[in-house]
């Protein structure tokens, strides 16, 4: 499964940037009536969404609990078209928990049937990184691909651990390779 958990879209909301003419620094980043039209598709489904806050050059940042409370944190940045970004707050990134891909999932559904949005495409971290948010292609849905069973552990008792069977020599991962830079494996 490959979660995608960056979009890019066009619209026609306004973006209330507020630019002082003559001064050259924006006061506000446009991007939060786009930022409250995607609070209020959440709160729609149940989610409690506190009021955009603005983050400045980055745009509208929106905070998110999912119905069962799970948290997410959304970030809508205002370019010549619109960048959504939604993590899961237990990861910092795209996230396989069920509340994390309803609402990913929900907020696509209403956005791609939303008049006012158009052009949405989804995509990864490393696609926005390899090609650039005007030139990566993307795909239309944010979770493609079939989900990656997880494999259920052995009964209790019935297999001995690999530190219990061999002291830990089998060890992989971060303990494995501390071990093994300082010598003791």
């Amino acid at each position: 499964m490959i979660v995608r958990h960056w979009a890019r879209f066009e619209t026609d909301l306004p973006d209330e940037a507020i630019e002082p003419e003559g001064v050259g620094d924006f006061i506000q980043f446009g991007g939060r009536p786009v930022a409250a039209a995607l609070a209020e598709m959440l709160r729609a489904r149940g989610c409690k969404v506190e009021p955009p806050e603005h983050g400045g050059e980055h745009g509208w940042y929106l905070d998110i609990r999912a119905p069962n409370g799970h948290r997410m944190w959304g970030q809508v940045t205002d370019m010549e078209y619109y960048l959504l970004m939604l993590e899961d707050r237990a990861t910092g990134g795209p996230s396989r928990h069920p509340a994390y891909l309803g609402v990913l999932e929900g907020l696509h559904d209403d956005i791609s049937a939303d008049p006012r949005f158009r052009n949405l495409r989804w995509f990864t971290q490393r696609e926005l990184d390899d090609e650039g948010p005007e030139d990566a292609v993307g795909e239309a849905e944010p979770v493609t691909g079939e989900a990656v069973p997880v494999a259920s552990p052995p009964p209790v008792g019935t297999e001995p651990s690999a530190r219990s069977a061999n002291g830990g020599a089998d060890r992989k991962g971060f303990f494995g390779r501390l071990l093994a830079a300082f010598g003791l494996r």
